[in-house]
């Protein structure tokens, strides 16, 4: 993407999405309301690697990393979930801003609709973060790199953060005879799954001023649209945030033409992110049989004991020692088998 956008190129956006017919081509042979094109992958074979997301252009990579600590006092029962977003990759290209204030308040964006979508809306299962209720919860860090911005950067951030989380593996504790210990994995959950659907807003040149809502603006576009608006859903339909930055007037009309579009929008993200996540699963399964394969024949000094690759088994008094420490305990396993 460019850092300055030529004055013809604008011009021509402009008068593209100025006239009142719908079936427009733009400059990247899309529709108006349609995507451009979604990949989602880790970017090597080993656990817990960055994923990366592609919408476009535009890249973002994701994170997670989690350790045991103390819950809340007034969550005792519940982990904890922290977001932090990256954008220093975009200052040596100066990819859309010169000033570091603009992107700080780029940053801060990105992490609200976060906050937003998927914490506040409680999307994300906290209790499935306890592990001893008033003692001992896992606290997530979920970390979002903004890589390339080429447009559509909310929509690209809840798609990588949702990937994260749903192929992101904690052990499963067990307390046998004083000990609390773990032999398997089990997936972080959703109480529900919001996605975010972001759509431009163009004035059309007629009597009224019409809006023209355009589907995943690209970065150029978003240099010349009059708006935006986000909006975070389910598949049931149910809205958990809707942000609209805009100072021209959405009616209601407006607002019902868009949940239209944006219910068979939202079904094709999670259809996406659905794919990713199966196929992630099926390989940490066979990296986990192979494993086991290998313990159970003694072969090799890795497959010996599954503990020495899944961690050790540690004491209750051992993990609250360290906790009331407050060294921020045991760091998840990272297996790079």
């Amino acid at each position: 993407m460019y850092s300055i956008i030529p004055n013809i190129n604008k011009t021509f956006i402009q008068e593209l999405f100025s006239g009142d017919n719908k079936n427009i081509i733009r400059s990247d042979n899309r529709a108006i309301n349609e995507y451009r094109q979604l990949s989602i992958k880790h970017l090597t074979s080993s656990y817990n690697s960055p994923i990366e997301v592609r919408l476009g252009n535009t890249q973002i990579f994701s994170q997670i990393n989690a350790k045991l600590v103390q819950p809340r006092t007034e969550r005792p029962s519940e982990g904890i979930i922290s977001f932090q977003v990256d954008t220093h990759h975009l200052k040596p290209n100066a990819d859309f801003t010169s000033t570091n204030e603009a992107l700080n308040e780029f940053r801060i964006s990105i992490s609200n609709i976060l906050e937003k979508c998927l914490k506040e809306s409680h999307a994300l299962d906290t209790n499935i973060l306890c592990v001893i209720p008033g003692k001992l919860v896992w606290k997530v860090i979920l970390d979002i790199s903004v890589i390339k911005h080429d447009g559509n950067i909310f929509d690209t951030a809840i798609i990588a953060a949702l990937s994260s989380w749903l192929t992101y593996k904690i052990p499963f504790f067990r307390i046998k005879e004083g000990e609390l210990y773990y032999d398997s994995f089990i997936n972080l959950t959703t109480i529900h799954m919001p996605v975010c659907v972001t759509n431009g807003i163009f004035l059309k040149k007629n009597k009224n001023e019409e809006i023209m809502f355009v589907l995943d603006p690209t970065f150029e576009e978003e240099s010349v649209m009059s708006g935006s608006v986000s909006i975070c859903a389910n598949i049931f339909g149910a809205i958990s945030y809707m942000h609209m930055n805009t100072e021209v007037q959405v009616g209601l009309d407006d607002i019902e033409e868009l949940m239209g579009s944006t219910e068979r929008n939202v079904v094709f993200i999670h259809d996406e992110i659905k794919k990713f996540v199966e196929i992630e699963n099926k390989r940490f399964d066979k990296m986990v049989k192979a494993m086991r394969i290998i313990e159970n024949k003694g072969e090799g000094e890795t497959g010996n004991n599954i503990e020495e690759n899944f961690g050790n088994i540690k004491k209750i008094n051992d993990l609250m020692e360290i906790e009331e420490k407050n060294e921020n305990v045991i760091n998840i396993l990272e297996y790079n088998k």
